[in-house]
């Protein structure tokens, strides 16, 4: 959505762009009367106004796109937690070896099997729901810039028309 705003911009801008140069042009070639004459200016000023403000959409939406790169991994640690350091090590003397080993012999198979059917339960719901939440800033911060693209918008319209119809 980011990226379609400023490509809509830059297109506006094109668009500007090409119109000061077949007004201007226009304004070169043709033998025109003084009120035709200062209507062009005025239009071509409008276009060049038109042209400068839709570079504010073009550096919000890279703003924004710069902001999301940087967020990008600060987001996926959050939401995928490491626990590599949480392991423990055990003192390797003899008697700790003998009852680890005694002790997973007895209990391993059902504790790996509890921990299988509650892997699902507790760390993938866990994972769901820390998306879920990233999900739902992701989507409010998009409205938000998508309001404030659309006044933006708006007001350079304004200009624009303010612009060309000002005497």
């Amino acid at each position: 959505k980011v990226f379609e705003t400023m490509q809509s911009a830059i297109n506006n801008q094109k668009i500007a762009m090409a119109n000061i140069v077949t007004l201007t042009e226009k304004l070169e070639n043709e033998e025109l009367d003084n009120e035709e004459k200062e209507k062009i200016r005025n239009t071509i000023l409008a276009c060049a106004e038109k042209k400068l403000n839709y570079a504010i959409i073009i550096d919000e939406s890279k703003a924004r796109i710069k902001w999301c790169i940087q967020n990008i991994q600060k987001d996926i640690d959050e939401v995928f937690v490491n626990n590599i350091y949480q392991l423990q090590l055990y003192k390797e003397n003899i008697i700790n070896k003998i009852r680890r080993i005694i002790f997973n012999t007895i209990l391993g198979k059902s504790n790996y099997r509890k921990f299988l059917e509650n892997y699902e339960l507790e760390y993938l719901k866990d994972i769901k729901t820390k998306n879920n939440v990233k999900i739902f800033d992701i989507i409010s911060t998009l409205r938000g810039f998508t309001k404030q693209m659309q006044k933006t918008k708006k007001q350079i319209s304004l200009k624009y028309n303010q612009k060309i119809y000002a005497r």
